[in-house]
């Protein structure tokens, strides 16, 4: 009997190392489920990317500007300005050079039509061109983008015509805008400027004439308004 109770005494501590040693049991290792079951990684989509890329020049923008540096220079360059004004005899030089612009661009579109170029066209553009600049009738304006010349254009206001068959109207002569300063707008200034000029001095219409193979400047004066009214014609002899 008293072996028996011992016994039933015994049990409980037994019991009690069990359920000890479950508890020590290390957890199994959870099986990792199929890789159709696995759900994808979460990755930043494209604007996260854009926009980590934006904090990180943010950054190192900010590191640059400390040490008195920026880390693109070409974002904050001031715009360049550009100014209308007439022509005055200091202009005749870069003007002569724009002239012979013309003459380069008109003979390449034709050169059994337009004159051809040599040495002396600047000077010779420049010359008639400085005769315009007293004239009442005539107008030189220039653009000066950032003290150079990058354009100009002439207009002039020309009496009836029996020979053209029209009345009095305002001619505009030249354009011309340097070849590193097109697609700016300087050539819509200018002729801005000219057209506002003509009209001042009374002109009933504005007419030019332009190279056949100029596409370029006949979009421009058609955005201007400007409608085809004659068509030049050369035959050689």
């Amino acid at each position: 009997m008293e072996r028996k109770a011992a016994a039933k005494r015994k049990k409980p501590a037994l019991e009690r190392k069990k359920s000890a040693a479950k508890r020590k049991k290390p957890a199994a290792k959870r099986k990792k489920p199929p890789a159709e079951q696995r759900k994808p990684e979460a990755r930043p989509g494209k604007a996260g990317v854009e926009a980590a890329k934006a904090d990180s020049y943010g950054q190192s923008a900010q590191k640059k500007a400390v040490k008195g540096r920026t880390a693109r220079p070409d974002l904050f360059a001031e715009p360049m300005t550009d100014t209308i004004r007439k022509a005055e005899p200091r202009d005749l030089e870069a003007l002569g050079q724009l002239g012979a612009m013309l003459m380069r661009t008109h003979h390449d579109f034709d050169p059994q039509r337009f004159l051809a170029p040599g040495r002396g066209s600047s000077r010779g553009y420049a010359s008639f061109l400085g005769d315009v600049l007293d004239s009442p009738d005539g107008c030189i304006f220039v653009a000066e983008r950032d003290g150079l010349i990058a354009g100009y254009v002439y207009a002039a206001l020309e009496p009836l015509s029996w020979k053209e068959l029209r009345g009095p109207a305002g001619f505009i002569h030249d354009i011309a805008v340097a070849e590193d300063a097109r697609r700016s707008g300087i050539a819509t200034k200018l002729m801005h400027v000219a057209i506002d000029w003509l009209r001042e001095r009374g002109a009933p219409r504005v007419i030019l004439w332009t190279a056949a193979p100029n596409e370029t400047a006949q979009a421009l004066f058609h955005d201007l308004g400007f409608r085809d009214t004659m068509q030049e014609m050369t035959l050689e002899l």
